[in-house]
């Protein structure tokens, strides 16, 4: 670096005329010299434990970059009739963005490995379950009893195998009320941790108000129950369409296509869903859709 600044004072020369020049020796002196601090191999951004069938992360050409910086040197040098000035900047660029190298490798990394999740999780088929096959992605084995029509009345809790891997995810089926209530789970990590959401028909007759309850469930003990009315009104046999997506901590449900409720809870961060009836309670599902979200 020494040599470098030493050459600086070399750098600026007086022709006859009074105009700025430059020294060519110098410059020849000061390529050399940044050249011997920085090798002009190829720095490669890709480690070495990427597959080889990834795709290669972009390499930099360091002396096509120390030529062309040069010569932009030279002309603003020329031009402005500064050239230490011009100088200091180009050596200035030069050391910040070889220092900088690793950090754009790693964002490009990362960068990649998130485009790469969010294409394979568009591209993941969604997970359904109409019942035909039986019971068997359902665990544990449940008791459930499952009608010619296709709907599924559920029991004690039991979640559907596929999606208890699953983080970020839009819930859909089809439920009827058949007696009090109609029960179910998301981001359920296992029989003791979950959250459950439950619509309950409230008054007896043709016409009935409907409330929504949900509470977590943490080591297997219920926490922060919410109950509350919604604007709809259902008989006895109504199909409800129910949606719930999941988003990080965020946690939207609709009815019937209107958003009724919305909700955080950050402890449960992944899980599946499952379905459950409460004593004296009796209702039917069928036409359940899981889909992974962005």
């Amino acid at each position: 670096m020494s040599v470098l600044f030493e050459t600086l004072e070399r750098l600026e020369t007086k022709t006859d005329g009074g105009s700025t020049g430059f020294d060519a020796e110098a410059w020849s002196r000061i390529q050399d010299s940044v050249d011997e601090m920085y090798p002009t191999s190829k720095p490669s951004l890709r480690p070495r434990d990427i597959p080889r069938r990834a795709r290669p992360a972009p390499t930099f050409d360091f002396p096509l970059f120390w030529a062309n910086l040069r010569g932009a040197a030279v002309d603003l040098g020329t031009r402005s009739r500064k050239p230490l000035l011009a100088l200091a900047i180009s050596a200035l660029a030069v050391l910040t963005l070889y220092v900088s190298l690793p950090m754009i490798g790693a964002t490009a990394l990362r960068l990649n490995h998130a485009v790469n999740q969010s294409l394979a999780q568009a591209h993941q088929p969604a997970l359904d379950e109409d019942f035909r096959a039986g019971l068997g992605n359902w665990t544990p084995a449940p008791s459930w009893s499952v009608d010619a029509a296709g709907f599924a009345h559920p029991g004690k809790l039991a979640l559907y195998r596929p999606s208890i891997g699953l983080a970020d995810y839009q819930m859909q089926f089809l439920g009827t009320i058949d007696k009090k209530s109609l029960a179910w789970v998301v981001r359920a990590a296992d029989s003791d941790n979950y959250y459950a959401v439950k619509l309950t028909l409230m008054k007896p007759g043709a016409f009935r108000t409907i409330t929504v309850a949900r509470y977590a469930v943490i080591n297997g003990q219920i926490q922060n129950r919410v109950t509350i009315p919604i604007s709809m009104q259902a008989r006895p046999d109504t199909l409800y369409r129910v949606r719930v997506d999941v988003h990080g901590a965020n946690f939207a449900l609709k009815v019937q296509d209107q958003l009724v409720d919305t909700w955080s809870e950050p402890r449960l961060q992944h899980g599946g869903v499952g379905f459950f009836s409460e004593e004296n309670a009796k209702s039917g599902v069928t036409g359940v859709q899981v889909k992974a979200q962005r």
